[in-house]
């Protein structure tokens, strides 16, 4: 069961995610870019959720009825 503040805090992490989103559509409308922006925005914001012994490199977010990208990503484990 997901607690109040776990709720909220969700909540606030989605909608400054949106708010990045948005900022980048405002600034251009070039596809690549605004992904770009997107990835590294979703990039700064789970490195500072996660141990620093983890890594962020790249990959795929999918929504509800994403399919992916067409993008090749490469995957580190350690």
């Amino acid at each position: 069961m997901i607690m109040a503040d776990e709720l909220t805090f969700m909540r606030m992490l989605r909608d400054q995610l949106t708010a990045q989103a948005n900022l980048l559509e405002a600034l251009t409308s070039h596809p690549t870019l605004v992904g770009a922006g997107r990835e590294r925005a979703v990039a700064d914001m789970l490195r500072g959720l996660i141990p620093r012994r983890y890594e962020v490199l790249s990959g795929t977010i999918l929504g509800q009825h994403d399919d992916g990208s067409p993008q090749k990503e490469e995957r580190h484990w350690t």
